[in-house]
């Protein structure tokens, strides 16, 4: 995550917590604050998972433009539990001289429709890092779905631009 994107997410997290019900600020303040966070939610295509900010949390998920193949991409990467990859892909950044604390699969190295998910575009000419993977394809004759081995590239957040921050919590699709 980059100092301009952290901020922003602070920021944000900041004003939500001041704007939130029993927060002890005044009400003009308070509104203020949802206002301000509104706007910054709005520019960069954010949205607060309201289930959780109710229950006291907060979470900024996905930006709302995202298409259907692309939420998917993200969802699977999200929930996906193996760590069979990790190494290749630390090493795999790590030779294209990124530092390998900075490195983290699911957190900053995504595909490129998951980043696409996330609002962020690959920029042209990058390479990426390929990984084996499990492949989920449906059946067009039965409708059931079949996983199949197969590759996959990555690619790290230094290899993206876009003005919206990463991704901060669990999948929602607005």
């Amino acid at each position: 995550m980059t100092q301009l994107d952290k901020a922003i997410l602070d920021k944000i997290e900041k004003l939500l917590n001041l704007a939130r019900e029993g927060s002890g600020a005044p009400d003009p303040e308070r509104a203020t604050a949802q206002k301000m966070a509104d706007a910054m939610m709005l520019k960069y295509g954010l949205e607060v998972n309201q289930e959780k900010y109710s229950a006291g949390d907060i979470e900024l998920i996905a930006v709302p433009g995202a298409k259907p193949a692309q939420v998917e991409a993200l969802r699977r990467a999200l929930a996906s539990i193996s760590f069979f990859n990790y190494s290749a892909i630390v090493h795999g950044f790590v030779w294209k001289g990124i530092e390998h604390s900075e490195v983290i699969p699911r957190q900053n190295v995504f595909t490129y429709n998951a980043w696409l998910a996330l609002g962020r575009q690959v920029q042209k000419g990058e390479k990426g890092v390929k990984v084996f993977t499990m492949i989920v394809k449906e059946d067009k004759e039965t409708g059931r779905t079949k996983k199949y081995p197969g590759s996959t590239t990555v690619f790290h957040i230094t290899q993206t631009k876009g003005t919206k921050p990463e991704y901060t919590g669990i999948l929602q699709h607005a």
